[in-house]
């Protein structure tokens, strides 16, 4: 439990404080970072029953529809209205698209349901933990983010909670002397 608070804390710590360089924060794009973990972390507790007794392929396939039925209401007004699909987009643009949807998203689930077979839902999830670390690697290589204090704060909270996750726990050996 300190493991999965601490990892939180450095999340949420390297979410919520203030940014500097070319790009504004958003605070909203933070908050939704943050419960788009939770819940996958929720998915990743009630789905690993199911990952056991069916084939990931099936899973997969059902979760998929399932969570097309729930968000088609809230996206398919965008969605009909984006110029991607109204005016002619390059191929580039659906060539990332397919990038996006092939191997960021289908692969990517398909070996969080595998690893599933093998670590508990809360290791699993424990990596969601990185990306904001992963973000501000990225952003600060990029030039988008400057470098400061609060970044190496941030990853020693996550990597020590990660740390604690993934310790082994030491079994003492009771011996019977009779």
């Amino acid at each position: 439990a300190i493991g999965i608070v601490l990892g939180l804390a450095g999340t949420l710590y390297v979410s919520i404080t203030p940014h500097a360089g070319a790009v504004k924060d958003s605070f909203t794009g933070d908050v939704l970072i943050f419960v788009a973990s939770v819940f996958n972390a929720l998915y990743l507790i009630l789905i690993k029953p199911y990952t056991q007794k069916f084939n990931s392929v099936i899973v997969m396939r059902w979760m998929s529809l399932a969570a097309f039925i729930l968000v088609l209401p809230f996206g398919l007004h965008q969605t009909l209205e984006a110029p991607l699909f109204t005016s002619e987009a390059p191929v580039h643009i659906w060539l990332e698209l397919g990038f996006v949807l092939i191997f960021a998203t289908m692969i990517a689930y398909f070996l969080n349901l595998k690893a599933l077979l093998y670590i508990s839902p809360f290791v699993e999830s424990v990596y969601i933990y990185l990306l904001p670390i992963t973000g501000a690697i990225v952003s600060i290589s990029l030039g988008l983010q400057k470098f400061s204090w609060h970044d190496p704060i941030a990853l020693v909270l996550i990597i020590a909670g990660f740390a604690l996750i993934n310790k082994k726990k030491k079994v003492k050996a009771v011996i019977n002397k009779s």
